[in-house]
C-alpha cells in the first residue's frame, strides 16, 4: 500500500492528567493511554507529516508513547516537518528532556504550555506555580516554547466538538442571534461525553477513540 502524507495527525497520547482545570472538555483524568502498538501501525503507512501534535490529558506523562515516537523519529524513515506537544508544564523529567533534544535534531520542535486563567488557578491549588516556572525556564533555553496567556477568553464547544476560544464580545453576539449550535462548559458544566449525544464528532475521531483520539487530515 502506498504511504499516505499527511498535512495534520493528533494524537492523543492519554486521557491520564495530574491537574483538575475546571474547563476540561476531556472530562475527569482517566487511566488510559494510546498503546504503542497503534502509534507503530499508523505511522507505518505514512510517508510525510506537515504537523504532529501531541495532546492528553497531559502528554508528558506518556513517556512510553513519546518513546515510540522518538525512536520511529531515530530511525529516518518518514518526513515529519513540525512536531507540537502541549502540556501544562508541570512535568519534566531527565528522560523527557533525552527525547527532546533528539526530537529538536529531527524536526522543528515546538513546546505550547497552557496558559491561562483556568490552569494558573489549578497550578496555585496544587502548590505547582514554582514547578512550572522552573520547567518553562529551562526548556526556554533549548527549545521553541509558545507561552501565550489569552486575554479574558473562556472556552466553548462547537457542534463538532472542537475547543474554541472566544472574548466576552464574542458570547454577548452570539447570544444575541441565539445560535443554538454552540453549548457552553462553563455554562452547563458539561464534558465532550455529554456533547457527543447532541452533537456528534466526525465518524473518523469517533472510530478511533479507544486507548486515546486519532485524528488524520491525509492529502494524498
Amino acid at each position: 500500500m502506498e504511504r499516505l502524507n499527511v498535512r495534520t495527525l493528533l494524537l492523543e497520547l492519554t486521557r491520564q492528567c495530574n491537574l483538575e482545570c475546571a474547563h476540561c472538555f476531556r472530562g475527569d483524568s482517566e487511566n488510559k493511554y494510546m498503546k504503542e502498538e497503534i502509534i507503530e501501525k499508523v505511522f507505518s503507512n505514512i510517508a510525510r507529516i506537515n504537523t504532529l501534535l501531541l495532546t492528553g490529558g497531559e502528554p508528558l506523562l506518556a513517556v512510553n508513547q513519546i518513546k515510540t515516537i522518538t525512536d520511529i523519529l531515530k530511525q529516518d524513515k518518514m518526513n515529519i516537518r513540525e512536531l507540537i506537544i502541549v502540556t501544562n508544564g508541570t512535568i519534566l523529567t531527565d528522560e523527557l528532556i533525552n527525547m527532546f533534544f533528539i526530537i529538536n535534531e529531527k524536526t522543528n520542535f515546538e513546546i505550547r504550555i497552557s496558559t491561562d486563567k483556568f490552569h494558573l488557578l489549578e497550578l496555585k491549588k496544587k502548590n505547582l506555580e514554582i514547578v512550572k516556572e522552573k520547567n518553562v525556564s529551562f526548556l526556554k533555553q533549548y527549545f521553541s516554547v509558545n507561552e501565550e496567556l489569552p486575554n479574558d477568553k473562556v472556552y466553548i464547544i462547537d457542534r463538532l466538538g472542537r475547543a474554541l476560544n472566544l472574548t466576552k464580545d464574542d458570547i454577548n453576539y452570539i447570544n444575541s442571534i441565539g445560535d443554538k449550535t454552540i453549548k457552553y462548559i462553563l455554562g452547563n458544566n458539561k464534558t465532550i461525553e455529554n456533547f457527543r449525544n447532541d452533537f456528534p464528532l466526525p465518524k473518523l475521531i469517533e472510530d478511533n477513540v479507544v486507548d486515546g483520539s486519532l485524528n488524520i487530515d491525509v492529502y494524498g
